[in-house]
């Protein structure tokens, strides 16, 4: 993809559970996703037809040494940092 093919770009912003991943997962594809909130793209994905070509990068991963061109779908996952005042 380049700077052409790029119809714009959505953020969609919720409380956990509202289905903000299973809304951005039904937009046409070709569709790079950042899950921000990891772990969303996992609950809504079986939603997707079993034909789309998916890939999940790990973390590590970076999205530019990827090839969209053979996929319909591209997740990257983006942890959050650990909250420790959380787990006290």
């Amino acid at each position: 993809m380049d700077g052409d093919d790029i119809l714009g770009i959505v953020a969609i912003v919720g409380e956990e559970g509202t289905g903000k991943s299973s809304m951005a997962l039904s937009f046409p594809k070709k569709l790079i996703h950042f899950d921000i909130d990891v772990g969303g793209f996992s609950r809504a994905a079986w939603r997707l037809p079993k034909d789309t070509r998916v890939k999940v990068l790990r973390a590590d991963e970076k999205l530019t040494d990827t090839d969209i061109s053979e996929l319909d779908i591209i997740s990257k996952p983006y942890p959050r940092p650990l909250q420790l005042d959380k787990l006290l």
